[in-house]
């Protein structure tokens, strides 16, 4: 009778007829997936997924890879491996399970999902937390020699999965007019049939699969190169570890399971300033991992009777393999587990999709480069640095927005794009940026406007009169609205009124000077807003003032029909409750605008934040600028984030904890330059 492990075929047919009328997905492609989809016979397998393989096929069920899944691929994973495998392939695959809605089971017929639990990671994992870097330190000193595993201990890459420069690749050497499809595919097809050869042994192999001249050959070859070297960076807790190794006169050696030869590798290592160790020992060119052997050669190398440490990240080719070659072992966390143990682990539910990865990578290696960056924090991520926080939680909004506005504009016939003070301050240096390298953009302004202005030139009638002031009365504040607030010199209605069409006037002059011509068509560009300022620059345009949102809702049904929103409104619940704190980044270095005088100059208001505050806020700018940047170049023709994903990065601002100059940032009510009572004011009416 033919058995997984200890459970029979027909066992296993009996356990899963709950889903004989579910499609399913096969999760391994050894022995036991071959037995399961035998037990299967009559089941619907949509195909078969593997941390290995990527292609081909297994009783004609095709091997797949995540990202040809979607929602309605399949409802049910059932994992293939052997018992002891279960729990690490459910923490691996979780998140995708939750991405497509679909349970993940083990062949005995047990849901995983109701077993295991999304902290559910054990003591001794956890314990790996409460590792600080002194403790590292200490270890070190109490032995002679030091080995580093290289990939995710010494160095990470700023991908999330190490076959994403595979993606990165195919999209690469098109330049050369090649277009591979599923190059990564192939590419590691190739480098299992090269079993253990180096990378000039997986280019043979590849060669034979894709059909290309030894030129073209080369040409990928280095393309791969350029984007390993590109994608790599140190980081930097550990090689200060590395040196203090050095320092010590401790032995020092790097060790890896890789297939870049030494000239190769010494030269990545170069490249980001890892210039001292002993020795450099790779698994390619020695035929052997460390959990095959490598590490008896190791041993051999530096003496068998020298006390040893190895740090690593795998917890069977790092640590069980040294700790069995007569080693000491400390383990180190990628940034990738420490992502899954932290309180924004739910950023994982985005990263289905090359460009959600790519996205996802670059913020890991920003928040989780440290590999001791939760050490006594209960999980929450402590970000102290301006570019950091920039750069993470607030550029891919700004980039969303940004690509979908000029993808919206190359749709549409717009004569020019308005962006208004303050909070377009940001946006319009960007679409200036895109501007220069694309002439068929339309032109630009930055208006300086406010809600004050919007509402003092948009008094017509009595009723308008009437409505805002039983608006501000509904406020409760006891102040007079129009003098005090709105600075006009009268508060009676035909001095209003008065005022309202002069000043009205003078700022139609205003917007004329900067070149605007009001029987043209506009774009008007706002960032979470009920209309206010659109609604009264709208009036002033012989066509609808059409718009372009990233959030909210106009109060004004004469809008609504006008108005794009980049976030639908039942997502808008992250934005609007990070209205202040999106105000307080995306906003400019001059105070929220007063008014316009009679001379028809425009005033501000005093400013109350401090310079410091100010010069943060700039900060913050040239950091998203820079990740933005630093995302784009990773490769050409990238397509647009997923909304959820930016969206959601606002909610996981939750799971970390503000230091330094982020303590501060975080303490701060709002950056409006008006009182927190005129703002409450100026928000309601």
């Amino acid at each position: 009778m033919k058995k997984i492990n200890s459970v029979e075929l027909s066992d296993i047919t009996v356990r899963f007829q709950h889903l004989k009328n579910k499609n399913i997905l096969v999760y391994g492609t050894g022995i036991n997936a071959k037995l399961l989809i035998e037990a299967l016979q009559g089941f619907h397998i949509a195909g078969i997924l593997d941390k290995i393989r990527y292609e081909g096929y297994i009783q004609d069920i095709p091997i797949i890879t995540w990202d040809e899944v979607t929602k309605d691929t399949a409802e049910v994973i059932i994992i293939a491996s052997n018992v002891k495998n279960f729990r690490e392939i459910f923490l691996r695959i979780r998140h995708y399970g939750e991405i497509f809605n679909m349970d993940i089971y083990n062949f005995s017929g047990q849901n995983l999902s109701d077993i295991y639990y999304y902290a559910d990671y054990t003591y001794e994992e956890m314990q790996c937390l409460n590792a600080s870097k002194q403790e590292l330190f200490n270890q070190i000193d109490a032995y002679d020699a030091i080995s580093f595993d290289l990939f995710d201990t010494l160095v990470m890459r700023t991908v999330l999965e190490p076959t994403d420069i595979f993606d990165i690749v195919e999209r690469k050497i098109k330049k050369y007019g090649m277009n591979i499809h599923h190059f990564k595919k192939k590419r590691r097809t190739a480098e299992l049939n090269a079993k253990g050869a180096d990378i000039f042994g997986i280019y043979k192999e590849l060669q034979k699969i894709i059909n290309v001249s030894d030129d073209e050959l080369s040409l990928i070859m280095k393309e791969e190169l350029s984007c390993e070297k590109a994608c790599i960076i140190p980081r930097y807790d550990m090689v200060e570890a590395l040196n203090y190794a050095i320092e010590k006169g401790k032995m020092v050696s790097i060790i890896s399971n890789m297939y870049l030869v030494h000239d190769m590798m010494q030269d990545i290592l170069d490249n980001i300033g890892i210039k001292q160790y002993n020795h450099l020992l790779i698994s390619c060119e020695y035929g052997k991992g460390k959990s095959e052997g490598l590490f008896e050669v190791y041993r051999e190398q530096i003496g068998s009777n020298t006390k040893c440490l190895h740090i690593g990240d795998d917890y069977f080719e790092d640590i069980l393999a040294a700790q069995k070659n007569g080693m000491a072992a400390f383990y180190i966390n990628s940034s990738l587990e420490l992502l899954k143990m932290s309180k924004i682990r739910k950023l994982l539910l985005n990263a289905h999709g090359f460009e959600n990865r790519l996205m996802i990578g670059l913020i890991v290696s920003k928040l989780f480069n440290n590999p001791f960056v939760l050490y006594n924090t209960n999980g929450y991520v402590p970000v102290s640095s301006v570019q950091v926080f920039a750069g993470v939680f607030i550029a891919p909004i700004v980039y969303s927005y940004m690509m979908k506005l000029l993808e919206y504009v190359c749709n549409n016939s717009y004569d020019g794009i308005i962006f208004p003070a303050r909070d377009g301050y940001i946006f319009f240096n960007l679409y200036e940026k895109y501007r220069k390298n694309n002439s068929k953009l339309p032109e630009s302004y930055y208006l300086t406007i406010s809600r004050k202005i919007a509402l003092a030139i948009s008094q017509y009638n009595k009723n308008d009169v009437a409505v805002t002031t039983e608006k501000y009365i509904k406020t409760g504040w006891d102040i007079n609205f129009w003098k005090q607030i709105m600075y006009f010199y009268s508060d009676n209605m035909d001095g209003i009124l008065k005022e309202s069409e002069k000043k009205r006037q003078l700022y139609s002059d205003y917007i004329k000077s900067i070149k605007i011509d009001f029987k043209k068509n506009y774009l008007f560009c706002e960032l979470n807003s009920c209309g206010t300022t659109h609604y009264a620059i709208n009036k002033l345009f012989h066509n609808p003032l059409f718009g372009f949102y990233l959030s909210g809702t106009p109060t004004m049904p004469e809008l609504r029909q006008f108005v794009t929103y980049l976030y639908p409104t039942g997502w808008i619940y992250n934005i609007i409750s990070r209205t202040d704190m999106l105000e307080a980044v995306l906003s400019s270095p001059k105070p929220s605008v007063g008014g316009i005088n009679d001379n028809g100059n425009i005033f501000y208001e005093q400013e109350e934040r401090t310079q410091n505050e100010i010069n943060m806020m700039i900060d913050m700018h040239k950091y998203i600028e820079e990740f933005i940047e630093e995302y784009e170049n990773i490769c050409e023709g990238l397509k647009l984030i997923d909304l959820s994903l930016s969206n959601n990065l606002l909610a996981l601002v939750d799971g970390i904890k503000l230091s330094g100059d982020m303590e501060s940032f975080g303490k701060r009510n709002s950056i409006e330059t008006m009182t927190l009572k005129n703002k409450s004011i100026m928000r309601k009416i």
